[in-house]
């Protein structure tokens, strides 16, 4: 029987051991806005996998793909008036700076 490693593992790899834990707030925040604008690109296709992967309906769908861009714009737009000052681990293991 093959092993399945649990869900989120690879993510949780990525994050511990990738460079965005590394990069400044700034910049994680440009990703995030260029990957705003890739998602308005896609619209439609985020639309398709929204509906074959969650079943919601078609205007549900959109909605959500029209919205996500959004909100990654929102909170991108909070970096400039963020700074982190403090290193904190929490009894997760994931790591934050807080204010």
């Amino acid at each position: 029987m093959m092993s399945v490693p649990p869900p989120g593992s690879g993510a949780r790899t990525a994050f511990g051991s990738g460079p965005w834990p590394r990069l400044p707030l700034l910049e994680r925040a440009e990703i995030l806005t260029r990957f705003a604008r890739e998602l308005e690109i896609a619209t439609d296709p985020v639309t398709e996998v929204l509906i074959a992967e969650t079943g919601l309906t078609v205007g549900q769908s959109r909605g959500g793909a029209l919205t996500m861009p959004g909100l990654l714009r929102y909170y991108t737009s909070l970096a400039d008036e963020t700074e982190l000052t403090k290193l904190r681990t929490g009894v997760s293991g994931v790591s934050a700076r807080i204010e």
